[in-house]
């Protein structure tokens, strides 16, 4: 393993932008000209790559927010390239590969994507992250990382990519069915991780979750769990001892596993505790619309489970889940409210706060109630 005052090759020989080998140099002059560019999306990106071409700069990246405040987090370019190197070999992404880059680097995630390719040698190409990503550009690329918004708008022209990465929000079970109805050869793997890991540190490849996501962990990364039943992961190459996740999950013989939910998302209803998560995979195919999970007090329950959508459901939807036998009484949620859902820019929902809205009468009275 790399120290971390050990230098990191910032630019790989084969690394091309638009048709042309850029050195270091090359492409630091091109930063500083594109951080003048009026288009923010351009003006992150010229700053995340002028960060890593600079001598002695530690690379600054945020957390989401989604399970609370952001947070500033600071590590070194050898963290970096040690995280792009797996994800590498993972994915056979070698020098030469065509990637299409369509993220921001305002995120970690768009942030990462850059240096992979400009450490690992890789041909880019370059679109505007709000658009969808094949609208503006012709030609197939090897790989392509997307959020679940931008995997939609492009599922019909999915064949032009051999490789997708998608992350950043839960997929939503009408996006996986549209996928398997397709029958697409393309690779789509699907994410799990944290700004905390640099993104992801393991991945599940879409085509085999035909009932659940099996995340196999990145080369080099080694998980265990805690006395919660939550992830604990160690990933050496990246300085990272012991870091527990409040992710409460379930291994598979192969080393892989099941994400059942958060730890701090488990609700005690009535002295049972309740994974939203897991309820959330059984009825999504029957919500319209986004949704969230998430518990409320209540006088005859302690904490209800309960449902908020941001399109109304069916007539009596809380009453025909309990009579579809699908999920067991308990787990069938006891209100629900229709409410504008608040989100990440990645489509994410912020759970917490939604819940601590509906708690305060933010979001007016449920629009159903089940006894």
């Amino acid at each position: 393993m790399k120290s971390r005052t050990q230098e990191v090759d910032l630019v790989h020989p084969d690394f091309t932008w638009e048709g042309k080998s850029m050195d270091a140099p090359t492409l630091l002059a091109r930063m500083e000209f594109d951080q003048q560019d009026t288009r923010p999306w351009v003006r992150a990106r010229a700053h995340w790559i002028s960060s890593w071409l600079k001598p002695d700069t530690l690379l600054e990246v945020k957390t989401s927010g989604t399970t609370g405040t952001p947070k500033t987090l600071f590590f070194t370019k050898n963290q970096a390239n040690q995280s792009a190197l797996a994800t590498g070999r993972f994915l056979g992404l070698g020098p030469g590969t065509r990637a299409l880059m369509a993220l921001s680097c305002d995120y970690v995630a768009g942030k990462m994507m850059w240096v992979r390719a400009l450490t690992l040698g890789w041909t880019v190409t370059e679109v505007d992250p709000g658009a969808a990503p094949w609208i503006e550009t012709p030609g197939t690329f090897d790989f392509v990382a997307l959020v679940p918004r931008q995997l939609a708008l492009s599922m019909a022209h999915l064949d032009r990519f051999k490789q997708v990465l998608v992350g950043g929000a839960p997929l939503g079970a009408p996006l996986i069915a549209d996928f398997f109805h397709r029958r697409l050869s393309t690779e789509v793997w699907v994410s799990f991780g944290m700004a905390e890991t640099l993104t992801h540190f393991a991945l599940a490849a879409l085509k085999e979750a035909t009932e659940q996501m099996s995340y196999q962990p990145l080369p080099g990364v080694q998980l265990s769990q805690n006395m919660q039943g939550c992830l604990v992961v160690d990933y050496p190459m990246l300085e990272i001892n012991q870091l527990e996740t409040n992710d409460v999950v379930e291994f598979k013989d192969d080393g892989s596993f099941i994400w059942r939910g958060r730890a701090d998302h488990v609700i005690n209803s009535a002295g049972i505790k309740i994974h939203p998560e897991s309820v959330g995979q059984v009825i999504g195919p029957l919500i319209d619309g986004p949704f969230d999970l998430g518990g409320v007090d209540d006088q005859k329950w302690g904490v209800a489970l309960c449902l908020a959508t941001e399109k109304p459901q069916t007539p009596n939807f809380l009453r025909s889940l309990a009579e579809s036998g699908l999920l067991r009484p308990y787990e069938v949620p006891k209100y629900l409210w229709v409410t504008q859902l608040p989100k990440t820019p990645s489509g994410k929902v912020k759970s917490h706060k939604l819940w601590a809205d509906i708690a305060q009468g933010n979001c007016g009275e449920p629009l159903e109630k089940k006894d």
